[in-house]
């Protein structure tokens, strides 16, 4: 239903997309027209509450993982140059490099990018100065790594194993 006059001023929608339009008719309802399909509307099961559970239980294993990328960086403006922050999120892994096993953080290219100082904060609020080993501004990512070593890597999945359609989430 539209609001008084409305109807008379707006006679039909056009969708720019697709070139097709949705009619208003006399009595100032929606119709489609009959050579036009509509898809037909599948009714989707409702999600179990315990499912919520699990998403609860899913974010406390993995948050331990997830850390708070804390960085300093140069802004000239073309007058003065200042001392600006940027931060970012990222998440712990155990890799390897050069034979030697070891605690890595992930997190974004554009998250360190021109940072003249990188840190890290834990989920403890613990803070440790980090060293970039590597980034890649096409893909976006960057590697960094700190002293600390009693930290707990994000246990990561295997996307093989996933089927479209799947829960997904995303901390």
């Amino acid at each position: 239903a539209f609001p008084n006059g409305y109807k008379d001023n707006i006679p039909s929608l056009s969708r720019p997309d697709d070139n097709t339009s949705m009619v208003i008719d006399n009595e100032g309802e929606d119709y489609i027209p009959e050579d036009v399909s509509v898809p037909e509307i599948v009714e989707i099961a409702p999600v179990p509450e315990e499912s919520f559970d699990s998403l609860v239980a899913l974010y406390n294993d993995c948050a331990k993982s997830c850390v708070t990328i804390l960085c300093e960086v140069e802004v000239n403006n073309g007058f003065y140059t200042q001392t600006g922050q940027s931060l970012g999120s990222g998440f712990i892994i155990e890799g390897s490099k050069d034979g030697k096993k070891g605690i890595y953080i992930v997190t974004n290219h554009h998250v360190i990018d021109g940072a003249k100082k990188i840190s890290v904060k834990y989920n403890d609020d613990k803070i440790f100065e980090a060293k970039l080993l590597g980034s890649d501004e096409l893909s976006d990512i960057a590697v960094l790594q700190t002293t600390r070593t009693d930290v707990t890597p994000i246990a990561m999945g295997d996307s093989s194993k996933i089927a479209v359609g799947q829960w997904v989430v995303a901390i």
